[in-house]
C-alpha cells in the first residue's frame, strides 16, 4: 500500500503546483487574505445548487462537504432506509479535508454501495464517478464506511444496492508561501 501512496502525493502535488502557477500568472498577490465571508457564501450557494440537482437512478444519499461544514440529505428510498446521524464522523471528515484547502476546487463523486443482505452492513463501495483527487476519494470511502443505516424491516434490509453522491468543496485558506512550504515538505518525503 505504501508504494501507491507516493505517486498519488506526487500527482496531487503536480495538480496543486499547476494551480499555483495559474494563480500567480493571474496577478494574485502572494500573501493576500485567503478566507473571507464571501467564500463561505459561495460555498453555501454551491451546496444549494448541489442539493437541487436531479437525483440519479438508485441515488439514496447526497453529501456536501467542506472543511467547515458537512451536510447529508437522504434523497431516495425514504420508505425503506434511514441514515443514522453520527456527528463525530461528520466532524472528523471536515478535519480530514482541511489539509487539502490549498486551492479553490469543487469535485463531485458518485459511489455505488452494496450491503450484506443478512445484516444491512456495507459490503462494497464502488466508485462510479470518482472525485478528481485520489486522496479525496479515499476520504470519501472512509466516510462512507462510517455511515450506519436503520431499515424498516430489520429482518430483510432493502435496498441492498444504492448510490451516494458526494460534493467536496476545497477552499484556498492558505497564502502562497504557506502552500509552497507544504508542497516542498511533501516533495522531500
Amino acid at each position: 500500500m505504501r508504494s501507491s501512496y507516493k505517486p498519488r502525493i506526487l500527482l496531487s502535488t503536480v495538480f496543486l503546483l499547476g494551480s499555483l502557477v495559474g494563480s500567480c500568472a493571474s496577478g494574485e498577490k502572494k500573501d493576500a487574505p485567503v478566507s473571507t465571508p464571501e467564500t463561505s457564501r459561495q460555498a453555501s450557494k454551491l451546496a444549494e445548487k448541489f442539493f437541487s440537482q436531479t437525483n440519479l437512478e438508485e441515488e439514496a444519499i447526497r453529501v456536501f462537504v467542506t472543511s467547515d461544514d458537512y451536510e447529508l440529505k437522504q434523497t431516495g428510498f425514504t420508505d425503506n432506509i434511514t441514515v443514522i446521524t453520527d456527528t463525530s464522523g461528520r466532524n472528523s471528515m471536515g478535519d480530514e479535508i482541511k489539509p487539502y484547502d490549498m486551492v479553490d476546487l469543487f469535485t463531485e463523486g458518485v459511489y455505488k454501495i452494496e450491503l450484506f443482505k443478512e445484516s444491512g452492513q456495507i459490503s462494497k463501495i464502488r466508485p462510479i464517478k470518482p472525485a478528481h483527487i485520489s486522496e479525496i476519494n479515499k476520504l470519501i470511502a472512509d466516510d462512507i464506511t462510517r455511515l450506519k443505516f436503520k431499515f424498516v424491516d430489520s429482518e430483510k434490509p432493502e435496498p441492498l444496492t444504492f448510490k451516494i453522491r458526494y460534493g467536496v468543496q476545497l477552499r484556498k485558506k492558505k497564502s502562497q508561501d504557506e502552500i509552497r512550504k507544504v508542497l516542498q515538505e511533501n516533495v522531500r518525503e
